[in-house]
């Protein structure tokens, strides 16, 4: 073999060689959580996605409140100041108990919120994956997550102490059409209420994956 051909290969053996695991065709953003309030950094993470692209987040506490998700694809579709976008993403931690996405913005120990509200996602689709999420509350239905007419898998998360004032203490799926998944995989909730039905899970109309 040709010494030139043969040292050419040997060189790309050895970049790839050093490449890390976790590279990727999608676009990964990393944040760090700031010891107040999160919500901003989150939804400007968000925004800076590309198609199928996730924010990890990286070991501690996030306070967050992201009222409302709106997705432009939907013909009820609202106007609103915090998102406004039309694309697939995901929400990954470190792990639970490691990374917790806690609803409590102002510190005195009761949620101020719901963590997530996520509506229309259309053609889209959302993952949360390797998070606590806690102190969720609401004077509504789903304490730490509302779903209406998502795609959303929910995976290896731990809900913890989320309050409703109506259905699902934690997560509320209303309206969660044939055309829509919903995947709830290796979940644990813990000390989640809920005033009528539903102290941790509550499912309208939807067709879910449990397992």
């Amino acid at each position: 073999m040709n010494k030139h051909v043969l040292l050419s290969i040997i060189l790309i053996a050895s970049l790839l060689s050093v490449l890390p695991a976790s590279v990727s065709a999608y676009q990964t953003i990393t944040i760090s959580p700031s010891g107040g309030d999160d919500t901003s950094a989150v939804i400007d993470a968000i925004l800076g996605l590309e198609d199928g692209g996730t924010v990890y987040f990286g070991a501690g506490t996030y306070h967050v409140n992201l009222t409302v998700v709106y997705f432009s694809t939907h013909p009820n579709y609202q106007s609103n100041p915090f998102l406004d976008f039309d694309k697939s993403f995901s929400l990954v931690g470190a792990g639970q108990g490691v990374t917790i996405l806690d609803g409590d913005i102002t510190g005195d120990g009761e949620g101020d919120g719901r963590i997530f509200e996520l509506r229309y996602t259309g053609d889209n689709s959302i993952t949360l994956s390797g998070f606590t999420i806690r102190n969720g509350r609401v004077n509504g239905s789903g304490g730490a997550i509302y779903d209406y007419d998502c795609s959303l898998s929910i995976v290896d998360c731990t809900f913890e102490n989320n309050i409703a004032t109506d259905d699902a203490g934690a997560v509320a799926i209303i309206d969660n059409f044939s055309d829509n998944i919903f995947l709830l995989n290796n979940c644990t909730f813990i000390n989640n209420a809920a005033s009528d039905k539903g102290g941790g899970l509550a499912l309208n109309t939807a067709s879910p994956t449990i397992t």
